[in-house]
């Protein structure tokens, strides 16, 4: 799998405030919304100066291939999820409060930052 990591500049609104906007993120730590066509969850918190967040995204994937090599020989199994489980990516972010300047880390698949900013927006108005 290819991780990319994507850097990115927030620019707020003159009303916005970067303080409120992230404490705004904080109160939706483990709330499932959906985004897309797929339900997620975004968990925040700190670390040092840095606001961090993961993004889950759960899939409605029922069952999945596996590529398996026995004795020199690939073999193919088709899996079913238990019946509580989704298949889940996942990216995680990472943004300095003063300059709103961070990295996406991303990979194909996953939820772009294009899809992530327009929920940012659709959150917070900014």
């Amino acid at each position: 799998m290819k991780v990319s990591l994507v850097g990115f500049s927030w620019t707020l609104g003159g009303s916005v405030d970067a303080a409120a906007f992230f404490a705004h993120l904080a109160k939706k730590h483990g709330q499932e919304f959906t985004l897309g066509e797929h339900p997620r969850l975004l968990y925040t918190g700190k670390s040092g100066e840095y606001l961090c967040g993961l993004l889950v995204t759960a899939k409605d994937q029922r069952r999945f291939c596996e590529l398996q090599n026995k004795n020199g020989q690939l073999e193919l199994n088709f899996r079913d999820l238990a019946s509580e489980s989704r298949l889940a990516d996942f990216n995680f972010f990472v943004v300095h409060p003063q300059t709103l300047r961070g990295v996406y880390q991303h990979y194909h698949g996953a939820c772009s930052i294009h899809l992530f900013h327009a929920y940012l927006h659709r959150e917070y108005g900014c």
